[in-house]
């Protein structure tokens, strides 16, 4: 195939021949002629929607991308990210254009790659299930997608890789911050070149001129710093749960959790619809002990007023989650 002569591909063996499929029309359109590419919203907070981006806009993204990593053609990488969504959709066309060596992965929660990748993108529930041993073959790993809670971070940072954090959407063509994880956390994002960004009454507004995105109002909760260049992520102003009139924000929830339970089983903050209270505040979880839920219940109601406080523990085998692998909350 024609398509894939200009940088060298391999796939997994347990990638579906219709998943290829997508793949090899994906690296057709972009080295055609075609100047728009669409692509939906994750959905993770609201209905999906499509966006339309120009090919210069895409480019524009991946040229920040490749400065900050310091990217060279040939590099080894992999895809482990659906490419229906930007994040996987941006590694393909990083990959194009740097003609890398790239290995496409099966799309699961526990990946694994042949040999040694100089980068590699993850979402975070991807970028847990690795170990020290797997860390040790990937020399820079960027994790996007979702927040980090405080002990996520702090397992990480034990790891033997070069670990970063993006901050971006789909609005934003992946993403236009970063922060280091591994072997220093930091808490701040710091914009990538030619970004700028500020307040407008607690949410984050961004402008990048060169991917065609001028006083972007995002849903996000921020302190921006004196230099409009850097920030603090608070959390998302759209992902307030109303029940019985009062906003609950579930990263703050999550957030209390982690720090009073830090090796928790995997778990978020969740909606179910509620006759009386509109929106009803749950915990979704993987599968649970007795003593692991009574340690849940009981962080719940230590630390968190009772208006706060997950009305049920809903446990599941597999926990509910976007395409993009984001919890889905609703």
């Amino acid at each position: 195939m024609d398509a894939l002569t200009c940088f060298r591909i391999s796939f997994d063996a347990k990638c579906s021949a219709k998943y290829k499929e997508t793949i090899e029309n994906l690296i057709k359109k972009w080295n055609s002629t075609e100047s728009q590419f669409y692509f939906k919203t994750s959905g993770s907070s609201g209905k999906p929607k499509a966006i339309e981006f120009s090919k210069s806009h895409i480019l524009a993204s991946i040229s920040s991308t490749a400065k900050y990593f310091s990217f060279f053609k040939g590099m080894k990488s992999a895809i482990a990210i659906d490419v229906a969504s930007i994040g996987g959709a941006m590694m393909l066309f990083r990959a194009l254009e740097f003609d890398m060596d790239i290995q496409v992965l099966e799309v699961r929660r526990r990946i694994s790659w042949k040999g040694e990748l100089d980068f590699l993108s993850l979402v975070p529930q991807q970028a847990l299930e690795l170990n020290s041993d797997r860390y040790k073959k990937v020399k820079n790993v960027l994790i996007g997608g979702g927040p980090i809670y405080d002990h996520q971070e702090k397992y990480l940072s034990k790891m033997p890789s070069r670990i970063f954090h993006g901050f971006g959407m789909t609005e934003t063509i992946s993403h236009f911050a970063i922060r280091k994880i591994a072997p220093e956390i930091e808490n701040q994002y710091l914009c990538l070149d030619g970004v700028k960004v500020r307040s407008s009454n607690g949410a984050l507004k961004v402008t990048i001129r060169d991917r065609g995105i001028v006083e972007l109002l995002t849903t996000d909760n921020v302190e921006v710093m004196n230099d409009n260049k850097s920030f603090n992520w608070l959390g998302r102003l759209d992902g307030a749960i109303l029940s019985a009139g009062k906003k609950i924000y579930p990263e703050e929830i999550e957030k209390i959790v982690s720090e009073f339970y830090p090796n928790h089983p995997e778990g978020f903050v969740g909606v179910l619809k509620d006759d009386d209270w509109h929106e009803s505040l749950v915990w979704f979880s993987i599968p649970l002990s007795s003593i692991e839920q009574e340690k849940l219940r009981k962080v719940f109601r230590i630390n968190l007023p009772s208006w706060k406080r997950p009305k049920k523990i809903i446990e599941k085998t597999s926990l509910p989650l976007t395409k993009s692998g984001k919890y889905q909350r609703r």
